[in-house]
């Protein structure tokens, strides 16, 4: 997890792989989690099969929320923490979710009883970032100079420049989008996590590879940020959004998950 300046969160450095999603989800299983299909949740990358590094697919919105209260409790299991689950079944957080089919009124983990607001919350578990939090370190360079929202997360140019820019995040050297984002011009599937350039904060695949899963409703839909393999350049333009059905789920849309510190 790498902390976002300025902010009150950590962010992954890498989508999650499919390597993490099965170890947290086998585990998950195992201690008393249900999950609507849990022999086919979760896709190694685009195809099914390759690298556990690639990232997790066809995951649904759903399912992100079960799995990151299931990461939350593994590492406590694992590791000792005291991490308190973010989402719950009820207002008084007894109970947390974990099962897809009790996902009604979701609460979130924060001092007042009863909230819904994500904005409100407390706990300091895995969760999925908002709209807004992906963005800031999507953007994120030195904390005066950010990544204007029409570049990928990284580059140091426009989405459509291919020569002529210059080292715009002061990282030492020049990266346009096909050295930081894995996309449908310069890949046919997805790719294994930090096989691309990281941005100004070091993270990976922020633009490309897979559309990650935030936590805001739009409607009946829910964001998804970054662009995936199948993405054209300008959809990987930081301030694109793409809109989907929590219930809906494809081969290149996977999650990345935040924590409050």
């Amino acid at each position: 997890m790498i902390a976002v300046p300025s902010q009150s969160y950590e962010i992954a450095q890498t989508e999650v792989t499919y390597e993490l999603w099965s170890a947290v989800l086998t585990w998950a299983l195992a201690n008393g989690y249900t999950f609507a299909n849990a022999a086919t949740t979760g896709t190694k990358g685009s195809s099914g099969s390759g690298s556990d590094q690639q990232p997790v697919t066809t995951i649904r919105w759903y399912d992100a929320i079960v799995w990151c209260n299931a990461l939350t409790e593994y590492y406590a299991a694992k590791g000792g923490t005291s991490y308190k689950c973010v989402y719950y079944t009820d207002p008084d957080y007894i109970t947390p979710i974990h099962s897809t089919s009790n996902i009604g009124t979701l609460y979130i983990y924060g001092a007042a009883t009863g909230n819904t607001d994500m904005a409100k919350y407390t706990a300091k578990g895995f969760r999925l970032p908002t709209s807004n939090e992906w963005n800031q370190a999507a953007q994120y360079i030195d904390g005066t100079n950010y990544y204007p929202g029409y570049f990928t997360s990284g580059a140091d140019a426009g989405f459509d420049v291919t020569s002529g820019a210059s080292d715009y995040d002061g990282d030492g050297d020049v990266d346009y989008t096909d050295n930081v984002a894995v996309y449908k011009s310069n890949s046919g599937a997805t790719a294994k996590v930090m096989s691309k350039n990281p941005n100004k904060l070091g993270l990976y695949d922020m633009s490309g590879n897979v559309w990650e899963w935030c936590f805001d409703t739009h409607g009946s839909w829910k964001f998804t940020r970054g662009g995936g393999w199948q993405s054209n350049a300008e959809d990987l333009q930081i301030v694109t959004n793409y809109f989907v059905y929590p219930d809906m789920s494809d081969v290149d849309i996977g999650l990345r998950p935040v924590r409050t510190q």
